[in-house]
């Protein structure tokens, strides 16, 4: 009997190059001997609806962007079954973090011979995420994209906006609490990290690793735009701010973050609504098929 494959494909991402991806890697799955089924996403929530249906599958493929995974993730966190990527979007940060391939070919070649890793997820009102959550300034400019979108998102378009967005940007103090303690009570950004990896060549918590059984929680206390441009120049150059004076570091399973302002959340490059927010920690949520390294044997 063969297996049967579901695919979710979103065929705007990566300004509709998913499409034609998806017409080149279906015969090579069934070449494999995998039974396919094909979602083609139409709007928001479809991909989430399509992959909470895994009933007598065996792998699911999701084509598309980190968006488009979190969708994935929230209808399969219930009943996981094996996931591959094929990446299309503009940051595509789960696959920089996983080192996933994003040809056809090579996506193939994971799905039948790969192994599984097994990933820590972040749960918070929302629903949960994979790679991370910010307050504060970056949450600032996912809300203010998100609202001026009207198609894919490039990339010069987040540093664009960055640079308009910090000439008027007003850091506000946030609480941190971890585990149940109070960590900081001044902070004015906060990333709570799952993943190394950042969008593009962003690097804010360079410890951070998706299987250890933790979140890593980074912390700014820069008052000011210049702190905060320059927290972000650290974070593009030296791809190391916890050098910085101003910023602090711990590691935890809970997190709740709390502000007398309305201070902006991001989850995975979504806008999360607002402080005050909670978070928790889903330790090995997620079987993610990722390449076999070089030297070692099939799964």
């Amino acid at each position: 009997m063969k297996c049967r494959l579901k695919i979710i494909v979103n065929p705007i991402s990566g300004r509709g190059r998913a499409g034609k991806l998806l017409i080149d890697i279906v015969p090579m799955l069934e070449y494999a001997g995998y039974s396919v089924e094909v979602f083609v996403t139409q709007k928001s929530g479809d991909a989430r609806a399509a992959a909470s249906q895994t009933a007598g599958i065996s792998t699911l493929l999701v084509i598309g962007s980190d968006g488009t995974v979190k969708e994935v993730l929230n209808g399969l966190i219930e009943h996981p079954v094996p996931l591959a990527v094929l990446p299309v979007g503009t940051a595509n940060v789960l696959a920089k973090e996983f080192d996933l391939p994003k040809h056809p070919e090579a996506v193939a070649r994971v799905i039948r011979d790969g192994r599984i890793q097994w990933v820590d997820l972040g749960r918070f009102e929302g629903g949960v995420f994979a790679l991370m959550a910010g307050a504060g300034f970056d949450g600032v400019i996912v809300r203010n994209l998100h609202k001026a979108r009207t198609g894919p998102i490039r990339m010069w378009e987040y540093v664009t906006l960055g640079l308009r967005t910090v000439a008027r940007y007003r850091p506000r103090p946030l609480t941190i609490e971890v585990d149940g303690h109070v960590v900081e009570r001044e902070a004015t950004f906060v990333q709570i990290a799952n993943v190394s990896a950042y969008g593009g060549p962003l690097l804010f918590s360079p410890l951070a690793r998706a299987d250890d059984g933790f979140f890593d929680v980074m912390w700014h206390t820069g008052k000011t735009r210049r702190d905060t441009f320059r927290l972000f120049w650290h974070a593009f150059f030296t791809r190391n701010p916890l050098r910085m004076s101003d910023v602090g570091f711990t590691r935890g399973r809970r997190i709740a973050l709390a502000s007398e302002h309305a201070v902006p959340l991001q989850v995975d490059g979504d806008p999360g609504g607002f402080l005050p927010a909670h978070f928790d920690l889903l330790p090995r949520a997620l079987p993610l098929l990722v390449p076999v390294p070089t030297g070692a044997g099939k799964r």
